[in-house]
């Protein structure tokens, strides 16, 4: 994601509160965006919704805590 595009203020939001609930009304906010022209935008760009990219990062942190071998399922 390039710090140039629209809806970076937004990945970089999630990226920092993934554990925490989504709004993509503030989403849009931060973008200074509304809600429909972010949520389409975000969805061109990255091929996924916001809470389909949130998601995407729990998982990539949960293989990382199982592939340390510290947490088991």
């Amino acid at each position: 994601m390039k710090n140039k595009s629209k809806i970076y203020p937004a990945c970089v939001y999630i990226q920092e509160h993934f554990a925490e609930p989504i709004n993509c009304a503030e989403l849009a906010r931060l973008c200074f965006l509304s809600t429909s022209q972010f949520y389409n935008l975000f969805a061109k760009q990255l091929g996924c919704s916001p809470l389909q990219y949130r998601d995407s990062i729990i998982i990539e942190k949960a293989k990382v805590l199982l592939q340390l071998e510290e947490i088991t399922v």
